[in-house]
């Protein structure tokens, strides 16, 4: 399912291209109109953003495990608790194509197409339960790397509605659905020694706000509802036997992203069409 959408995604995004390629020869051919000045064209590379995001993964870890008391009956105890990635980082390479235009040179309605990489380093995990004998501390035990396909449905204001470079701001709000291959592993060689490979497709909403310097950036706060099930295991400690697993709950991530050829976008402003 999500290496279906994640497909979906890349042809969305190739299909736009091809499009951006259409409009170009369609404007060149109709830069006058009725006395009219018309929108130059904007080749995809132009579209381009690069990113680096900072975020916090909370996760719920949930164990049972199945005892036997002096009499040999099964005990069963389940304990949860929710824990968080300390630090981590995560890369994005994105693009956005503009739908339509809401009769306004500062109004547009977008699709948003991005590609990210991130590495999450989790907090000690299988601690803080009763059977556990040590403490817990605030170490790293295992670790993750997620790759991501999001796209949205954004309204976008400002600059990027035309895009245009004689904007100076840019703003947004959207929401869409992303989706998720996650490696977990109890070491940094992550790829190598991954005990769990999961899949899933996960919401989320967004919001952005930048500036043109030079060349545009922005600040995008990004929040996705639950997520995968990065671990799943059993004969988790000692010789208990019982199941483990940590699920994803909710993610917060603050990003700063620039558009390095948004210098090359044209001018237009209220008085064009």
């Amino acid at each position: 399912m999500t290496k279906s959408l994640m497909l979906v995604v890349c042809c969305i995004t190739l299909f736009c291209t091809q499009s951006d390629a259409q409009q170009i020869s369609a404007y060149s051919s109709r830069k006058e109109l009725d006395g009219k000045i018309r929108r130059s064209p904007v080749q995809p590379h132009q579209r381009m953003h690069i990113g680096y995001t900072f975020h916090n993964v909370f996760a719920s870890q949930q164990h049972t495990v199945y005892r036997l008391d002096n009499a040999d009956n099964i005990i069963e105890t389940e304990e949860s608790r929710t824990v968080r990635t300390i630090g981590g980082y995560a890369f994005s390479l994105g693009s956005f194509f503009t739908l339509t235009r809401f009769n306004s040179n500062i109004a547009a309605l977008a699709l948003s197409t991005d590609f990210t990489y991130s590495y999450l380093p989790w907090e000690e995990l299988d601690s803080g339960f009763a059977y556990r004998a040590s403490p817990k501390e605030h170490k790293a035990t295992d670790f993750t790397i997620q790759l991501g396909a999001p796209i949205s449905l954004d309204l976008k204001l400002g600059a990027e509605a035309g895009p245009s470079y004689n904007h100076k701001w840019t703003a947004g709000i959207g929401g869409g659905i992303s989706p998720v291959i996650a490696f977990t592993a109890p070491s940094k060689k992550i790829f190598k020694e991954a005990v769990n490979i999961t899949q899933v497709a996960v919401p989320f909403i967004k919001t952005e706000f930048g500036m043109r310097t030079g060349v545009l950036m922005k600040v995008r706060m990004l929040l996705k509802c639950c997520g995968p099930e990065y671990m799943k295991k059993w004969q988790v400690f000692n010789s208990f036997s019982g199941n483990y697993s940590l699920t994803g709950k909710f993610s917060t991530h603050i990003s700063l992203l620039v558009y390095p050829f948004s210098y090359q976008w044209p001018e237009y402003g209220w008085w064009q069409p």
